[in-house]
């Protein structure tokens, strides 16, 4: 039977930590090696997580003296694995108490696995309503064709699985930003998997204020240099025409939807914030090849512009001024 190492990154979530880590320890599936690691806490996480490895030798842990953010915590965590088969967990997310069990299974049964999707449920903090990811479906999809479906908006498939040791020790956490970039290991594993199936398995993603996705930040920004970071590491691998042609018009697409995420908020960040993210933005703009672009850059609003970086900020600005008056009218 495969052992499966689980690495949870943990940073003040003292708050919702207990239920994860219990739901962890009443697997159904008992091989189990779980890694936290505690990125620099200021509150009582490390006390809790170290009060439930005194009484389970399967619970390990590990303390960075500082905040390093996720991908990093997450590494540090993978160079202690030493199961067959890895997975992650958010501090403050949790696991059914057969979802490893039903993973394993599924490897167990085709040989030619590689990673195995979990069911993913969101579960609404204030309310406890649940409501299930749509997930595409399929029985199986080879790894290059889950990897072309995720640069499309993930496309009905999401970024929580299990995977084999080997694969996720050859393709660590990206560091490139703190935000994002965690999507971009995951198509790397698709793209290195030779089948990519699903399990019964659940993962619940709590869904609260705090998350990145329901509150503006400056972290929206970090999408360009994780564009950046995909399409090189893709192509070092050696990835077909296809999937290179949708990887520069993602940098472009991302270089204009970034501006309109600008044009929206920024009367909410502060000088410094707007002039960070202005520079971030600027850096994309001159790095993308619009060469190399589909003909989309040729529209209003796409235009390159780049020779002049004002001309590009005076396109956007006059492009999402028209779509926004359009939209209410």
């Amino acid at each position: 039977m495969p052992k499966v190492s689980i690495i949870i990154a943990v940073y003040n979530a003292e708050r919702f930590l207990r239920r994860c880590i219990e739901s962890l320890t009443a697997q159904t599936y008992g091989d189990l090696q779980i890694i936290f690691v505690d990125d620099g806490s200021n509150d009582q996480s490390l006390k809790l997580i170290k009060e439930f490895a005194d009484v389970d030798s399967r619970v390990e842990y590990v303390s960075l003296p500082e905040n390093r953010g996720l991908p990093c915590a997450r590494n540090a965590g993978l160079a202690l694995v030493n199961g067959d088969l890895v997975c992650t967990l958010d501090a403050d997310d949790w696991l059914s108490t057969d979802a490893i069990e039903q993973a394993v299974r599924t490897f167990e049964s085709f040989s030619e696995t590689d990673c195995v999707m979990f069911r993913f449920v969101y579960v609404d903090e204030t309310t406890n309503e649940e409501k299930e990811f749509p997930m595409t479906d399929f029985d199986v999809l080879s790894g290059k064709e889950a990897m072309k479906r995720t640069l499309l908006e993930w496309n009905g498939l999401h970024g929580i699985y299990m995977v084999r040791a080997a694969i996720h020790l050859r393709y660590p956490f990206d560091e490139t930003t703190r935000v994002y970039s965690d999507e971009n290991t995951a198509r790397l594993h698709f793209f290195a998997s030779r089948e990519v199936r699903k399990c019964k398995g659940t993962y619940y993603y709590r869904q609260h204020a705090a998350s990145l996705t329901h509150s503006g930040t400056m972290g929206y920004f970090d999408r360009l240099l994780a564009n950046e970071s995909l399409l090189h590491q893709l192509q070092s691998e050696g990835v077909d025409a296809q999937v290179v042609q949708t990887l520069y018009d993602r940098c472009w697409l991302g270089v204009v939807d970034a501006y309109y995420y600008y044009w929206l908020h920024h009367d909410d960040f502060s000088a410094d914030e707007r002039e960070t993210a202005l520079r971030k933005i600027k850096k994309a703009w001159e790095n993308v090849d619009v060469s190399k672009v589909s003909s989309i850059h040729k529209k209003f609003g796409y235009w390159p512009c780049k020779s002049s970086w004002n001309m590009f900020r005076l396109q956007e600005k006059v492009y999402f001024f028209l779509k926004s008056f359009k939209a209410t009218r």
